[in-house]
Protein backbone atom coordinates (compact mmCIF):
# COMPACT_ATOMS: atom_id res chain seq x y z
CA UNK A 1 0.00 0.00 0.00
CA UNK A 2 2.42 2.76 0.78
CA UNK A 3 3.93 1.78 -2.81
CA UNK A 4 0.25 2.34 -3.88
CA UNK A 5 -0.02 5.48 -2.16
CA UNK A 6 3.75 6.39 -3.33
CA UNK A 7 2.85 5.76 -6.31
CA UNK A 8 -0.08 8.10 -6.97
CA UNK A 9 1.73 10.85 -5.29
CA UNK A 10 4.30 10.03 -8.09
CA UNK A 11 1.41 10.38 -10.32
CA UNK A 12 0.14 13.26 -8.88
CA UNK A 13 3.40 15.06 -9.06
CA UNK A 14 3.70 13.99 -12.40
CA UNK A 15 0.79 15.58 -13.59
CA UNK A 16 1.69 18.72 -11.47
CA UNK A 17 4.75 18.85 -13.06
CA UNK A 18 2.99 18.06 -16.79
CA UNK A 19 0.59 21.14 -16.49
CA UNK A 20 3.42 23.41 -14.90
CA UNK A 21 5.69 22.41 -17.76
CA UNK A 22 2.45 22.99 -20.25
CA UNK A 23 2.30 26.04 -18.42
CA UNK A 24 5.48 27.18 -19.40
CA UNK A 25 5.36 25.78 -22.49
CA UNK A 26 2.53 28.17 -22.89
CA UNK A 27 3.98 31.21 -21.23
CA UNK A 28 7.46 30.55 -23.60
CA UNK A 29 5.50 30.48 -26.53
CA UNK A 30 3.48 33.29 -26.00
CA UNK A 31 6.86 34.90 -25.26
CA UNK A 32 8.54 33.75 -28.58
CA UNK A 33 5.33 35.56 -30.09
CA UNK A 34 6.26 38.45 -28.45
CA UNK A 35 10.25 38.15 -29.42
CA UNK A 36 9.00 37.77 -32.66
CA UNK A 37 6.39 40.72 -32.37
CA UNK A 38 9.07 43.11 -30.56
CA UNK A 39 12.11 41.67 -33.62
CA UNK A 40 9.14 42.80 -36.02
CA UNK A 41 8.57 45.98 -34.63
CA UNK A 42 12.55 46.50 -34.48
CA UNK A 43 12.94 45.83 -37.96
CA UNK A 44 9.98 48.41 -38.85
CA UNK A 45 11.58 50.49 -36.47
CA UNK A 46 15.19 50.43 -38.33
CA UNK A 47 13.20 50.68 -41.21
CA UNK A 48 12.08 54.29 -39.98
CA UNK A 49 15.05 55.27 -39.13
CA UNK A 50 16.80 54.61 -42.17
CA UNK A 51 13.66 56.45 -44.10
CA UNK A 52 14.56 59.52 -41.26
CA UNK A 53 17.90 59.33 -42.09
CA UNK A 54 17.52 59.89 -45.78
CA UNK A 55 14.80 62.59 -45.39
CA UNK A 56 17.23 63.88 -42.92
CA UNK A 57 19.93 64.14 -45.20
CA UNK A 58 17.57 65.58 -47.88
CA UNK A 59 16.85 68.30 -45.45
CA UNK A 60 20.29 69.00 -44.70
CA UNK A 61 20.95 69.11 -48.48
CA UNK A 62 17.90 71.66 -49.23
CA UNK A 63 19.33 73.60 -46.08
CA UNK A 64 22.59 73.94 -47.70
CA UNK A 65 20.50 74.83 -51.19
CA UNK A 66 18.70 77.67 -48.88
CA UNK A 67 21.71 79.24 -47.99
CA UNK A 68 23.38 79.60 -51.75
CA UNK A 69 19.89 80.80 -52.79
CA UNK A 70 19.72 82.76 -50.01
CA UNK A 71 23.58 84.38 -50.63
CA UNK A 72 22.16 85.02 -54.03
CA UNK A 73 19.06 86.57 -53.29
CA UNK A 74 20.81 88.81 -50.92
CA UNK A 75 23.41 89.51 -53.72
CA UNK A 76 20.90 90.53 -56.21
CA UNK A 77 18.71 92.45 -53.76
CA UNK A 78 21.84 94.58 -53.13
CA UNK A 79 22.10 94.82 -57.24
CA UNK A 80 18.29 95.67 -57.08
CA UNK A 81 18.86 98.35 -54.30
CA UNK A 82 21.74 100.23 -56.36
CA UNK A 83 19.50 100.09 -59.71
CA UNK A 84 16.38 101.21 -57.37
CA UNK A 85 18.92 104.54 -55.79
CA UNK A 86 19.99 105.26 -59.80
CA UNK A 87 16.24 104.80 -61.04
CA UNK A 88 14.91 107.41 -58.21
CA UNK A 89 17.62 109.44 -59.22
CA UNK A 90 16.69 109.41 -62.71
CA UNK A 91 13.01 109.68 -61.33
CA UNK A 92 13.94 113.19 -59.44
CA UNK A 93 15.61 114.31 -62.89
CA UNK A 94 12.46 113.36 -65.42
CA UNK A 95 10.84 114.87 -62.44
CA UNK A 96 12.08 118.11 -62.85
CA UNK A 97 12.29 118.23 -66.40
CA UNK A 98 8.64 117.28 -66.29
CA UNK A 99 7.42 120.22 -63.79
CA UNK A 100 9.86 122.63 -66.76
CA UNK A 101 7.98 121.35 -69.09
CA UNK A 102 4.84 121.77 -67.33
CA UNK A 103 5.62 125.04 -66.55
CA UNK A 104 6.54 126.15 -70.17
CA UNK A 105 3.40 124.36 -71.89
CA UNK A 106 0.82 126.31 -69.44
CA UNK A 107 3.39 129.73 -70.52
CA UNK A 108 2.52 128.93 -73.85
CA UNK A 109 -0.77 128.06 -73.31
CA UNK A 110 -1.22 131.11 -71.66
CA UNK A 111 0.34 132.84 -74.85
CA UNK A 112 -1.72 130.66 -76.89
CA UNK A 113 -5.15 131.51 -75.12
CA UNK A 114 -4.50 135.08 -75.36
CA UNK A 115 -4.02 134.92 -79.33
CA UNK A 116 -6.85 133.31 -79.80
CA UNK A 117 -8.39 135.88 -77.51
CA UNK A 118 -7.25 138.63 -79.80
CA UNK A 119 -8.10 136.53 -83.09
CA UNK A 120 -11.63 135.92 -81.57
CA UNK A 121 -12.05 139.63 -80.80
CA UNK A 122 -10.99 140.42 -84.82
CA UNK A 123 -13.31 137.63 -85.85
CA UNK A 124 -15.68 139.51 -84.24
CA UNK A 125 -15.02 143.03 -85.57
CA UNK A 126 -14.58 141.42 -88.78
CA UNK A 127 -18.00 139.45 -88.66
CA UNK A 128 -19.36 142.46 -87.66
CA UNK A 129 -18.19 144.87 -90.76
CA UNK A 130 -19.34 141.30 -93.04
CA UNK A 131 -22.48 141.74 -91.83
CA UNK A 132 -22.72 145.73 -91.93
CA UNK A 133 -21.30 145.11 -95.57
CA UNK A 134 -24.23 142.27 -96.27
CA UNK A 135 -26.47 145.06 -95.14
CA UNK A 136 -25.30 147.48 -97.33
CA UNK A 137 -25.10 145.50 -99.91
CA UNK A 138 -28.90 144.33 -99.20
CA UNK A 139 -29.75 147.62 -99.52
CA UNK A 140 -27.98 148.62 -102.26
CA UNK A 141 -30.01 145.44 -104.42
CA UNK A 142 -33.07 147.09 -103.05
CA UNK A 143 -32.71 150.45 -104.37
CA UNK A 144 -31.36 148.34 -107.73
CA UNK A 145 -34.36 146.88 -107.71
CA UNK A 146 -36.29 149.62 -107.31
CA UNK A 147 -34.51 151.59 -109.46
CA UNK A 148 -35.16 148.91 -112.33
CA UNK A 149 -38.63 149.01 -111.35
CA UNK A 150 -38.65 152.50 -112.09
CA UNK A 151 -36.57 152.29 -115.11
CA UNK A 152 -38.98 149.39 -116.71
CA UNK A 153 -42.21 151.64 -115.26
CA UNK A 154 -41.10 154.86 -117.10
CA UNK A 155 -39.74 153.38 -119.67
CA UNK A 156 -43.44 151.46 -120.50
CA UNK A 157 -45.19 155.12 -119.83
CA UNK A 158 -42.28 156.16 -122.67
CA UNK A 159 -42.91 154.06 -125.35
Amino acid sequence: MIAQEEYEKLQKRHRVTTEERNIYLQKLQEMQKEVDDLRVRLDSKQDEFELLEREYKKLQDKHRDTLNSEYALQTAKEQLEQSMRVMQEDIQRLGAEYDEAVYRFNKEQKEVISQLAQAKNAYHKAQEEVSKQRGKCRQYKEKLRLANTTIKVLSSKVA
